[in-house]
């Protein structure tokens, strides 16, 4: 069964060339029926000053069992090669049951440990909205720089 879903992320990326950033996407995309120059011309990604923005709407389905795509896990380890620094980008499915399984975020770094700061400032920025406004602003902020030093 299929869901409708959508791939919405701000990625920084090394100075690449849209060449390259084909060869990265492609793979994904054709896998839907879409290509990147496709995804480009329709402002599904956008790349400029070295940022790429996506808002990927697709229609997907679980290929591994449960909600995972074993192609979009390939075209995390392709955006590994070329991202610049620690980032991330959401599966969100809207045809989901529960808002547990409504919102995958995929990490990325050039490295383990870029992944694990990408995790950290994740759960970071998701728990700000609760955490913040108990502990104030500069404590949230102290936890915060505490967290990602651990």
């Amino acid at each position: 069964m299929s869901h409708d879903c959508l791939i919405r992320g701000s990625i920084p990326v090394r100075d690449v060339s849209n060449e390259k950033l084909a060869a990265v996407f492609d793979p994904y995309l054709r896998t839907k029926g879409s290509s990147f120059q496709q995804a480009f011309a329709n402002d599904e990604i956008d790349w400029r000053e070295q940022k790429l923005i996506l808002d990927l709407d697709l229609s997907t389905y679980g290929d591994g069992g449960g909600y995972s795509d074993t192609a979009l896990d390939e075209l995390a380890q392709r955006l590994n090669t070329i991202v610049r620094g620690p980032a991330w980008f959401e599966l969100v499915d809207s045809d989901t049951e529960g808002p547990e399984e409504a919102l995958t975020p995929y990490f990325l770094g050039a490295s383990d440990a870029e992944i694990t700061e990408a995790q950290l400032r994740y759960g970071l920025e998701q728990a700000k909205p609760w955490l913040e406004p108990i502990l104030g602003e500069k404590a949230f902020q102290e936890v915060a720089e505490m967290i990602l030093r651990a």
